[in-house]
């Protein structure tokens, strides 16, 4: 049998503490840190649906493949840290690297 115990909570800035009456252990949350992983994560995912479904809509045509796969690449660079600006005016992008 199981009694369960209304959880204690505390939250500050980006943090959400809680007790754990099971094992009587007090733990501490960094929500910043875990909705910044889940947006890497979706927006990762993201990338990857639309070049699997670039790939299987223009299955015979590889020109038509190649230049819509080479529009994501800048996306992809940003997601693995590297800055992206928009170019104003000519809807181009500058990747900017970070050393």
């Amino acid at each position: 049998m199981h009694v369960f115990v209304p959880v204690r909570m505390e939250l500050k800035d980006f943090e959400c503490s809680y007790f754990n009456h099971y094992n009587d252990s007090y733990q501490t949350v960094n929500l910043k840190n875990a909705i910044e992983i889940h947006l890497e994560l979706m927006c990762s995912l993201y990338v990857e649906v639309v070049k699997k479904t670039v790939v299987t809509i223009y299955k015979s045509n590889k020109e038509k493949q190649s230049e819509l796969l080479g529009k994501v690449v800048p996306f992809e660079k940003m997601l693995g840290g590297c800055g992206l600006m928009k170019v104003k005016g000519t809807g181009e992008y500058i990747i900017v690297e970070y050393v």
